[in-house]
């Protein structure tokens, strides 16, 4: 049985680098284009756009703005369970790093990715694809169809342009994809449970406004300070 198990995985592992070389070679100046596309799928970005949706909804009235930054808000409490355990217990190589893939296919996996592919052993799974699946789900969700589309491409795109970066596994982007999906889900669910708790909230901040507008302004301040530190380092 264990025998079985070790072929299974030697045999996935072989598919899933294939793949990665696959996509790793698709190199073009139409692809080198989409090369700053990964910005927007970073992490920090999910939370300034967050506050944005919070300050946004409080000055406006709008409940469907501030009830985006409340979906945006509970996904990355569940992003807890969802992604970072996974990234801090499963320490998976990077491509890049793995030297099994030259030994397979005879090729070197540079690293493409000089911002957010440094951390050798955070492949799995891929945070680009998880945050940007998350927050585009949600936009979908709460403005229509209209976004829906051109959200789809950007998380196509993301799936494709981490493996041809060279900083994540094909199997490491899907795990993201699904992982976002069900966090998204799961938060909407949550939010729309408990809608009598969310109006209570949208009021309350509504009486408040002037506080928590000087609060969520500072916090966008620190989160944009931090953003361009790491991005500089």
């Amino acid at each position: 049985m264990k025998m079985l198990l070790n072929k299974v995985r030697q045999n996935f592992y072989r598919i899933d680098a294939g793949l990665l070389v696959l996509m790793y070679n698709l190199h073009s100046r139409l692809i080198s284009v989409f090369k700053y596309s990964i910005f927007i799928a970073d992490f920090p970005i999910w939370g300034f756009l967050m506050i944005v949706f919070f300050i946004s909804g409080i000055m406006t009235g709008s409940s469907l703005l501030f009830n985006t930054g409340l979906l945006l808000f509970v996904s990355f409490l569940i992003s807890i369970a969802s992604f970072v355990f996974p990234k801090v217990f499963i320490h998976r190589k990077r491509p890049y790093a793995d030297k099994r893939i030259k030994q397979l296919f005879n090729i070197e996996i540079k690293n493409r990715d000089k911002y957010f592919g440094r951390k050798e052993n955070e492949s799995f799974p891929s945070g680009h694809v998880f945050w940007s699946t998350v927050g585009l789900f949600v936009l979908s969700i709460q403005f229509g169809i209209l976004i829906f589309i051109p959200c789809f491409l950007i998380v196509a795109l993301m799936i494709f342009y981490r493996s041809n970066l060279g900083v994540h596994y094909p199997s490491d982007t899907i795990a993201g994809f699904i992982s976002g999906i069900m966090t998204a889900d799961v938060a909407l669910f949550l939010v729309s449970q408990n809608s009598v708790i969310c109006s209570k909230v949208f009021t309350l901040a509504l009486s408040y406004s002037l506080y928590f507008v000087i609060v969520l302004t500072l916090a966008l301040l620190i989160m944009i300070w931090a953003w361009l530190r790491r991005i500089k380092n």
